[in-house]
């Protein structure tokens, strides 16, 4: 075949003689042997110009001026190559004026080695590392060596596709399609799956690519592209030791197809469930990086997970995305950690899967930071967890492998479905801290829920938690090892749950510096922790009282806690519990609540409260006061000697406060209805109805003599017990609360 061929050279010599017999003679022209003619050669001021036909090679000889050249080469057809050409010296740039298959560098020219100048590409590997110069390779290659040392650089049209494994030690640049599908490659420092053919379209199935770079490669980059990288999850991507997947904003998307619990994305265990199986190997430092996960869940059934790191070693998930992963049991995870170490979920959103958003399952040294997690429609957005094997009676736990332990730290997490059960769950045998963190649900979920924790330790401090059915809910258990479970809830904001803080369990608890606001329900219940640390709290609101048990072993801690805008009728704290738990009640404040009032056990101490004390029996001490804000002289409630009422707002010519200088409680009792009998020198009052009155009440019944106002100490049934004896005998005498004395401060 004869081909039209084309040699620009551009140099930077004086102008010399034009004629084509003797065309530039100090870098001369060599015809090749055979039907090589040459039709015309012409000479510019800076351009030689040579056409024929036939094959030709081109040797240029360095003249003595050493002039830098630029050479082109174009064909219309294609060109037959040579080999066996020598180095042209100081050549520094080449430039093509065609599309690239059409470039020809006939044996070592300039920066390059052209693979078609030499017969096999094993010879042209040889030279082109002996010259220390790239080898372009541009047309199919079946014949492959076992090992290539240059670096190389593939072009359109180039393609090794060898039977066997070829080994690329050097530099390497690729292009789509520049590996066959019968050709296995290792050594590259960095593989792209559009080598080995994926399409990146959407469509096409793209994961048998993506594992054929990972042969390849411990790094693979995705290009970012306008469709998605398809993934089969019954062959998913396998990650290696050592593996990282790394791009900016590619997607992954899970292929329509209906999934077992082994249905994953991305996976280091293929065909694994989440049963610990002993037999695989530990997998070490992965990374994941900047990848999109589209789980496809509206054109997928059965179960199928983002990002499965099973028994692994070192992991980094950083910048991904994860939605719409499908599944009811043993999947739909956007991404679970089982059986590993060292896990690390930073700047991650996930949002929308079946199951948890992210899963900690016996994997020790998870953290979980900086992440936005939304929607995980089934169950939990974070769970924190373990195979437990137990049995009551302190019997030896039993996980899998290990416990867990999880830090969850500046993490927004919102979950809203009706259908899911918390927000952050611990359960098992499990471990962690969660801080900094804002917790969001509709008030069907739990905020941060523990359950069944055995000999752990979980720390909850500094979160934002809204709008949930418990701010934070410790669940009862079966443990007996009470020693060993250690829960710590402070400085965090508690906004409008139904319920603040429950704990119902044994262990140790600390419940302080928390702000619970809003609560419709029961802002505090503390039950069975043998020692119990509950200090400088601010609750407001609720109908349902506080309410902590005090246990006979272990101490109880109730101090510097400010209570308000408690609903119940009767008292806004209950201590109770063993009589010999005696509860160190201390400089509580309670006020604007419907009842001031802490109801306390037997025994304990109650000392320097700003509150109404019904404690019979305990030592009690109150030397605080008390000071609200309000409009006028309350109509209701029982104030003592020193509480002070600051007029809000403040108006020009009334008076700026009010003093109690005498106690009692105000409002009227029953409407007069209420009648007692007294006997003479006797505690006890019998009343007709103890409807409206509580402990601390002052009362007085009509005839009783002596010290008529009367402190109420205890409340059993109708029997009401005072602070002072009767002096008369009284049947049927009217009973009315004593009021208190409201002094003015004088007037603004």
């Amino acid at each position: 075949m004869l081909t039209r061929w084309i040699v620009l050279i551009s140099l930077v010599i004086p102008t010399l003689a034009h004629s084509a017999a003797s065309i530039i003679p100090a870098f001369g022209l060599i015809s090749s042997a055979g039907s090589t003619s040459i039709s015309a050669a012409k000479q510019g001021t800076n351009t030689l110009e040579v056409k024929g036909t036939g094959g030709i090679t081109i040797s240029l000889t360095k003249p003595s001026s050493k002039p830098t050249l630029t050479i082109g080469i174009a064909s219309d057809s294609s060109i037959v190559r040579t080999s066996g050409v020598q180095s042209i010296g100081d050549i520094k740039t080449f430039t093509s004026q065609v599309k690239a298959p059409d470039i020809l560098m006939t044996g070592v020219l300039g920066p390059w080695v052209d693979a078609r100048a030499y017969a096999t590409l094993s010879l042209a590997d040889t030279a082109a590392t002996n010259a220390g110069k790239q080898l372009i390779i541009s047309t199919v290659y079946t014949t492959v060596p076992t090992m290539l040392s240059a670096p190389i650089k593939i072009i359109p049209g180039g393609q090794l596709n060898g039977s066997g494994t070829v080994t690329i030690s050097g530099d390497f640049d690729g292009y789509r399609d520049c590996f066959g599908v019968n050709q296995t490659v290792t050594g590259l420092k960095l593989a792209k799956p559009e080598w080995w053919g994926a399409k990146g379209d959407g469509s096409t199935v793209d994961s048998p690519a993506l594992n054929s770079a990972f042969t390849a490669s411990k790094l693979v980059y995705l290009s970012k592209t306008a469709e998605s990288y398809v993934v089969d999850g019954t062959a998913p991507i396998v990650l290696a030791s050592g593996n990282s997947l790394i791009s900016n904003g590619a997607t992954l998307k899970l292929k329509p197809a209906t999934y077992s619990s082994t249905g994953h994305v991305i996976t280091t265990a293929p065909g694994q469930d989440g049963s610990y199986n002993a037999g695989l190997s530990v997998v070490s430092d992965i990374t994941i990086s900047g990848i999109k996960i589209d789980g496809n869940i509206a054109n997928v059934t059965g179960s199928a997970t983002g990002i499965n790191l099973y028994k692994v070693l070192n992991a980094r998930v950083t910048d991904c995305e994860l939605t719409n992963l499908p599944g009811t049991t043993g999947g739909g995870y956007g991404i679970i950690a089982n059986y590993s170490n060292n896990v690390w979920i930073t700047r991650t959103k996930v949002d929308r899967t079946d199951r948890q958003n992210i899963a900690i399952w016996e994997t020790q040294g998870a953290h979980i930071d900086q992440c936005d997690l939304n929607s995980s429609y089934l169950r939990d957005n974070i769970l924190v967890s373990s195979n437990t094997n137990t049995t009551d009676g302190g019997v030896t736990h039993n996980p899998s492998y290990q416990g867990s332990y999880a830090t969850i730290t500046n993490t927004k997490c919102t979950n809203t479905n009706v259908t899911a059960t918390h927000v952050i769950r611990f359960s098992g045998e499990s471990s962690g801290v969660v801080e900094n963190c804002e917790l969001i649900s509709d008030n069907n979920l739990h905020g941060v829920y523990i359950a069944d924790v055995l000999h752990h330790t979980v720390h909850i401090k500094n979160n934002i938690i809204k709008n949930c059915s418990y701010g934070v809910e410790v669940a009862s258990d079966t443990d007996d090892d009470k020693e060993q479970k250690y829960i710590s809830i402070t400085d965090n904001k508690i906004i409008n749950c139904a319920n603040g803080i429950k704990y119902s369990t044994d262990g140790r608890i600390k419940i302080q510096g928390n702000h619970i606001t809003g609560t419709t329900t029961q802002p505090l219940l503390v039950a069975y922790a043998e020692d119990k640390q509950i200090t400088g709290n601010i609750i407001a609101g609720g109908n349902t009282i506080i309410s902590i048990r005090a246990e006979a072993s272990g101490s109880t801690i109730f101090s510097d806690n400010i209570v308000r805008d408690m609903t119940s009728a009767t008292r806004s704290v209950f201590l109770i519990g063993d009589s010999t738990g005696y509860p160190m009640v201390a400089s509580n404040v309670l006020t604007q609540n419907t009842a001031d009032v802490i109801t306390g056990t037997a025994g304990g101490y109650f000392v320097n409260n700003a509150a109404t004390i019904d404690a019979f029996g305990a030592y009690v001490t109150s030397s605080a006061y008390r000071t609200i804000y309000n409009a006028a002289v309350p109509t209701a409630s029982t104030w003592l000697v020193n509480d002070r009422i600051i007029k809000a707002p403040a108006v020009v010519g009334q008076p700026r406060a009010w003093t109690v200088t005498s106690s009692g409680t105000a409002g009227t009792l029953n409407g007069g209805s209420t009648t007692a009998d007294t006997t003479a020198s006797g505690y006890d009052i019998v009343v007709s109805s103890a409807t409206g009155l509580s402990v601390g009440n002052y009362i007085t019944v009509a005839g009783i003599g002596g010290t008529t106002t009367k402190k109420i100490t205890g409340i059993s049934g109708t029997t009401v017990t005072v602070d002072t004896a009767a002096t008369n005998t009284v049947d049927d005498g009217a009973v009315s609360y004593v009021a208190p004395t409201f002094t003015s401060e004088g007037n603004l």
